[in-house]
């Protein structure tokens, strides 16, 4: 790589290193010194960040021609998009559309196409137990407890419930069109009601037939001993 030549001129030898530059910023140019061969090896631009895309240029606007592009992440209307500095994959994280709602049946969801939407909140059945305030329920005892027949209403079958935004409520009625089992069920509680009511009427009807018999029984006997005292 430091050939030597003599001079003509001054009969000297003299050394003249290779020059092995190029016009390529992206290249590193050395001399092999075991060939003395100009060698190009690509640069490196390499910064250790996975969440950018490295690269070199020749019109880059840097001392060594490396370019750092950030990784491109799409999100969209409901979710941001970043790059995670650890693995270099894009992750998406979730927009808030909690709004300060002051009307308990409103609530925020959002649509990957029109963004954040206020909605009417939906009435869940199982928040009958752990949010009674918020209920408007005339049925209370036809899904909490069993009725006297043994059977239990479904509400998916019998009754629905909506929030209403005036109340604030989650108001329970009956679904229509009223279902064949909601009919039943109703009939079976009412008859259950029907004999028992029969069977306490029955009771005082017998119990009065009994005291009517005792109370015969017991005046005959009297007449009985009368007439044989009548008759001594």
């Amino acid at each position: 790589c430091q050939p030597a030549s003599c001079s003509p001129r001054t009969g000297l030898c003299v050394v003249e290193p290779v020059v092995c530059m190029d016009t390529s910023q992206c290249t590193i140019d050395s001399c092999n010194s075991a060939t003395g061969e100009c060698e190009h090896l690509l640069r490196s631009c390499d910064d250790s960040n996975p969440c950018t895309i490295d690269s070199c240029s020749n019109t880059a606007n840097t001392t060594d021609g490396c370019v750092h592009t950030p990784k491109e992440c799409t999100g969209n209307l409901c979710n941001t998009a970043s790059c995670d500095l650890a693995s270099g994959e894009c992750v998406l994280t979730p927009i808030s559309c909690s709004r300060n709602q002051t009307n308990y049946c409103q609530s925020s969801t959002c649509d990957e196409v029109a963004g954040c939407l206020n909605i009417t909140r939906p009435c869940l059945f199982n928040e009958l137990t752990t949010d009674p305030e918020h209920w408007n329920d005339p049925y209370p005892n036809l899904w909490k407890v069993d009725t006297p027949t043994g059977k239990k209403f479904k509400e998916d079958e019998c009754f629905t419930a909506v929030c209403d935004l005036v109340s604030q409520k989650c108001m329970v009625a009956k679904r229509e069109p009223w279902g064949t089992e909601c009919g039943f069920a109703y009939l079976e509680q009412a008859q259950q009601i029907a004999i028992l009511t029969s069977g306490a009427i029955a009771g005082v009807a017998i119990a009065a037939i009994v005291f009517a018999a005792l109370a015969g029984f017991g005046a005959k006997k009297g007449y009985d001993a009368w007439v044989r005292m009548k008759d001594e």
